[in-house]
């Protein structure tokens, strides 16, 4: 009889630990293999810039490819951190307070569709 009681209360260890951590996992609502498949992609994201960036030894383009992988390596090491913040319960919450740019009035905007008809005219001449 004393088997009884020890069985039940096995028993009921284990539904509260199943129940325990289906509530963990489901609370982070994004996983670490969902993560980790993020994590990869960007890894992969960092090689093709890096490959193309050495291409180019100056100008615009690298230093649009060197924009790029700045804002790769970034992500990278955001997509870090929310790993690490669900694997040790942390709450973990990024903020961006962006401010929305005003519009240019009608007037600026034809000054600049003026100018670039001018450059366009005098472009056309010496061709």
């Amino acid at each position: 009889m004393k088997t009884i009681p020890f069985f039940g209360m096995t028993l009921l260890a284990v539904a509260l630990a199943a129940a325990l951590s289906v509530f963990i996992l489901d609370s982070a609502g994004v996983s670490t293999l969902e993560l980790d498949g993020d994590l990869t992609s960007v890894a992969g994201q960092i090689a093709v810039a890096e490959t193309e960036s050495q291409k180019y030894s100056g100008g615009l383009i690298k230093s649009l490819l060197d924009l790029r992988l700045a804002i790769l390596r970034n992500t990278s090491a955001m997509l870090n951190q929310k790993r690490s913040s669900f694997i040790r319960h942390i709450n973990l919450r990024y903020t961006i307070e962006g401010k929305q740019l005003p519009m240019a009035p009608d007037s600026e905007l034809r000054e600049i569709l003026n100018e670039i008809a001018k450059a366009e005219n005098s472009l056309a001449v010496k061709i």
